[in-house]
């Protein structure tokens, strides 16, 4: 299913520059689909609050950025194969289709002239939606007896043709932290999400 949307997408050539806003916004916004291991005690009609710095000032290649994320699938996949027992068929079958789809994209996004940039721009010059706040305040409450989720961004990477973003979140937990990294697709100028990878610090 994964591997189907990927290759049916029809991706266009984009500037040499994209904003990195665009990105990270569209990440953001796909937390009000209400995906449960965000945070166990966060909900869709509660307020995401992007903190206003990057958590890197630097920039991961697109290259590293995507072997990073196949060797984590690898790592899921080979926990199954250790432990089968603890793992169901349909855990498998989502890992393996999520390494098809980044070695195909991977593999395709080597193709176009010239190395795709990002616009590093503030964060807070930006219409983010009405439940999402760039704020570095924390315990404040946004909203009427809401529970903010705070987020922290790193920059996003991009492939060198500029079809494909990867972008990077730090988000809390219950009382420890995670790691949430998503791979997207530009379709005719709209970023589209491809698949996500969580990790979870203990």
């Amino acid at each position: 299913m994964i591997a189907t949307v990927a290759a049916s997408l029809l991706l266009t050539q984009s500037s040499t520059v994209t904003d990195d806003r665009d990105v990270i916004r569209t990440v953001l916004l796909s937390f009000f689909k209400h995906e449960k291991w965000y945070s166990p005690d966060w909900k869709p009609k509660d307020f995401v609050v992007l903190r206003p710095t990057y958590a890197d000032k630097s920039r991961l290649d697109f290259g590293v950025a995507i072997t990073n994320m196949e060797t984590l699938v690898q790592s899921d996949l080979d926990w199954a194969k250790a432990n089968p027992k603890k793992v169901t068929r349909g855990f498998v079958e989502e890992a393996k289709q999520k390494l098809g789809v980044l070695l195909y994209v991977q593999k395709e996004s080597m193709s176009g002239m010239g190395l795709t940039l990002g616009k590093a721009v503030p964060l807070t010059k930006l219409q983010w939606g009405k439940k999402i706040v760039v704020s570095d305040e924390y315990g404040r409450k946004f909203g009427k007896g809401s529970s903010a989720l705070t987020a922290q961004a790193y920059m996003p990477s991009y492939s060198r043709n500029g079809r494909y973003a990867i972008v990077r979140l730090t988000v809390p937990w219950s009382i420890h932290s995670s790691s949430i990294t998503y791979l997207l697709a530009r379709d005719r100028n709209q970023w589209q999400q491809l698949l996500v990878t969580p990790v979870f610090f203990t």
